[in-house]
């Protein structure tokens, strides 16, 4: 494993893309005016939902004896980075739940209207084997037709 971490403080940078641990340390040169000193430690993309085990292991490592700090950073990630990645996820799933639906919907119909071209059709829907599928069908549409409480976000 690596060497381990003893930075004089640790600081996130958060971009539109990434989230970036540093460690700083200041720096004294004897008879020169002292410099700080940042080094990368690790990253994740901003489109994460969770904070990635190995970027976690590191801030661990980094703000070890400081609990506090390590809290003070994982809030600030939660906020800044997490909520509305998933926020965006949960759009995105819907999204496409959305277009698949409507697909199905879209399918479903063009297949009906075909089915009543087809030579014979008002012979073959009378038999009472196709009037029991027609029933389930419907049974199927009124069930779709009904609200259901887990849907509470609009398209």
């Amino acid at each position: 494993m690596s060497q381990p971490i003893q930075p004089c403080s640790v600081t996130l940078k958060i971009s539109k893309s990434s989230v970036m641990l540093y460690a700083n340390r200041y720096l004294r040169r004897e008879g020169e005016p002292g410099a700080t000193a940042q080094q990368y430690l690790a990253s994740f993309a901003t489109r994460c939902t969770d904070i990635p085990p190995a970027f976690d292991a590191i801030l661990r490592q980094a703000t070890a004896g400081q609990p506090g700090r390590y809290r003070q950073l994982c809030q600030r990630i939660e906020e800044r980075v997490l909520v509305p990645a998933r926020r965006q996820a949960q759009a995105e799933a819907l999204k496409k739940s959305w277009v698949q639906l409507a697909q199905y919907l879209e399918n479903a119909t063009e297949q009906l209207q075909q089915a009543q071209d087809l030579p014979h059709f008002d012979e073959l829907i009378a038999h009472p084997a196709m009037q029991v599928a027609v029933q389930v069908l419907v049974g199927e549409a009124r069930r779709a037709l009904r609200p259901r409480s887990r849907l509470q976000t609009s398209v």
